[in-house]
């Protein structure tokens, strides 16, 4: 199977305030990461949706980073809610560098930040042509569509 990346937008971030004179820990971060929906995403036809019974983590920590780019650490991902319809992505501002301070900065500005998984499909992707439905995340779609069944998610950027 090709290296294939998936970048799929989806929700609103949230990002929690440190306690007055907490020392204890970085600032934290919510993010509803993914609908369960179809996306149109740059380099495909048919609109995406990633399979939520499919997705899977890897052992390794998954960066959070700003627009997509590696080079841009904000934190890591420390927990997940996956409801089989939507994701929820927990963690901490981890990053120290210009990235982290670009995203808690624009934050208290008011900025609204947007959330975007990334996701690697493990096996080819499933064609759903147009007059033929589907079911995913708890919902019928209809083609066409393209559905990733088995993927392991690689990462999550803020836009």
């Amino acid at each position: 199977m090709s290296e294939q990346l998936l970048r799929l937008n989806a929700g609103q971030v949230e990002l929690q305030a440190a306690a007055a004179g907490d020392r204890k820990g970085p600032r934290r971060w919510t993010a509803k990461a993914y609908n369960g929906g179809p996306l149109k995403l740059n380099g495909f036809a048919d609109p995406v949706l990633v399979d939520l019974a499919g997705l899977t983590f890897p052992a390794r920590p998954v960066a959070a980073n700003l627009f997509h780019d590696e080079t841009k650490l904000v934190g890591h991902i420390d927990g997940h809610e996956n409801s089989g319809r939507e994701l929820v992505l927990f963690g901490p501002v981890s990053g120290t560098g210009p990235a982290a301070v670009e995203f808690m900065g624009n934050h208290d500005n008011g900025f609204p930040w947007q959330a975007s998984i990334e996701a690697r499909p493990l096996t080819a992707m499933e064609y759903v042509p147009t007059g033929k439905t589907v079911s995913a995340n708890g919902r019928t779609f209809s083609g066409p569509v393209l559905v990733a069944r088995k993927t392991e998610l690689s990462g999550i950027a803020f836009l």
